[in-house]
């Protein structure tokens, strides 16, 4: 199943969730989950607006910022997709899933100097040929 393509397990899940989470308000886990079941279930701009409010509760959360991005580029909203994953990689510029979201979102609007610069940022924290614990000992601190 892919993303937007709802079926009735996940549709059963989420029914599930909005039960169990009844009354717990808007929590950062709950608006996390929430969102990316609105996501799952085809709803991205719901979803959006769930991931916007994590951020709200928690701006210093680098997934929650990267999450957003994400929405936002699947909902055609390029120039918010693009602050929300510059302000993931301010938060941490060793994520090169960051980097590389902000390259395509640049791509598609047609700033190729500013694609290829992140896509090379990218590619230097996660090379393709070294996989993705390479960059892990290459963090300040780690190791």
């Amino acid at each position: 199943m892919t993303a937007g393509a709802p079926d009735d397990a996940d549709a059963r899940l989420e029914a599930l969730y909005r039960a169990a989470a009844e009354g717990r308000g808007a929590d950062p886990r709950s608006l996390r989950v929430r969102s990316l079941l609105a996501r799952r279930n085809g709803r991205t701009r719901e979803a959006a607006a769930l991931a916007a409010k994590w951020v709200s509760l928690e701006p210093g959360d680098a997934a929650a910022q990267r999450l957003l991005a994400r929405l936002c580029a699947e909902a055609g909203w390029r120039e918010a997709a693009a602050a929300a994953f510059a302000r993931a990689i301010l938060i941490d510029p060793w994520d090169a899933a960051s980097w590389r979201g902000l390259g395509e979102v640049h791509r598609g609007m047609g700033r190729a100097r500013d694609a290829r610069f992140c896509l090379a940022q990218a590619a230097r924290l996660d090379p393709p040929e070294a996989g993705p614990a390479a960059p892990v000992a290459a963090r300040p601190g780690a190791g």
